[in-house]
Parts: C-alpha cells; sequence; structure tokens
C-alpha cells in the first residue's frame, strides 16, 4: 500500500482509527506472512505478503472495511503485486 504521506502523518491518523486499526491488526495476524513498512520521508510504502490470494481475500474479507477507511483518510493506493518463481 502506498501512502502519500510522511510516516509521522500516517502514525498520527493510525492513532486516530483504533477499533479499524484493531480488525486491520487481528486479520493481518491471521493472513499476512510478512510486513514491511519503509519510507523515503516523503511517503510510506507498507509491503503485506500472504501465501495465496485466497489469503489476500480472507484478510479483505475480514477487514476490508477498515482497510478502505484506512486508505480515504490518507489516499493510501492498494496495489497487488504476484511474486515471481525464482524472482530472488
Amino acid at each position: 500500500m502506498r501512502i502519500p504521506h510522511p510516516l509521522a502523518k500516517v502514525q498520527e491518523v493510525e492513532a486516530t482509527i483504533t477499533d479499524e486499526m484493531a480488525q486491520i491488526m487481528a486479520a493481518a495476524q491471521k493472513y499476512m506472512t510478512g510486513h514491511r513498512r519503509v519510507t523515503d520521508g516523503a511517503e510510506v510504502l507498507d509491503i503485506d505478503t500472504y501465501a495465496s490470494r485466497e489469503d489476500y481475500d480472507a484478510f479483505l474479507g475480514e477487514a476490508g472495511a477498515a482497510v478502505k477507511k484506512y486508505g480515504e483518510l490518507l489516499g493510501a493506493r492498494d496495489t497487488l503485486y504476484e511474486d515471481i518463481p525464482g524472482g530472488d
């Protein structure tokens, strides 16, 4: 998820939507196999990994409304990429 704001702004917004963050985190613990957060100072990129497309869909099934609100508040854009075998 690409978030067009500095990390401090992202954390500020996250602190105001505790119910949504709890929903996202609960679903993340069930379905994500990994998470990284990186920044260039001007924007944040959250890189979430899932074992399968089905796990990603299940994550959104449980936390989709919270993810949508998060995205709307921060102008974030979610993009799904597929792993390329042998791309390491």
